[in-house]
């Protein structure tokens, strides 16, 4: 199983707080930030990596519902 997040977030940040194995990226770190015209913008909105275990306590926190299951098809 693995999560996704879908467009209700509102980037409260309760998810990559709560979130033991680094597996959100908020869009607020540096790697993420653009300079656009001498300007910093931030990056892509909050998405769920490739370190997510599954665990499910992100769901757990997101009051706005942005965070789905998303079942994933595994070839035995």
């Amino acid at each position: 199983m693995r999560y996704e997040i879908n467009n209700n977030c509102i980037a409260c940040g309760s998810c990559a707080v709560v979130c033991g194995h680094n597996a959100i990226d908020t869009g607020y770190s540096h790697s993420q930030i653009k300079d656009i015209s001498g300007k910093q913008e931030f990056g892509d909105p909050f998405i769920i990596n490739n370190n997510c275990t599954g665990c499910g306590a992100c769901l757990a926190v997101c009051w706005p519902g942005a965070i789905e299951e998303v079942r994933v098809n595994q070839i035995t």
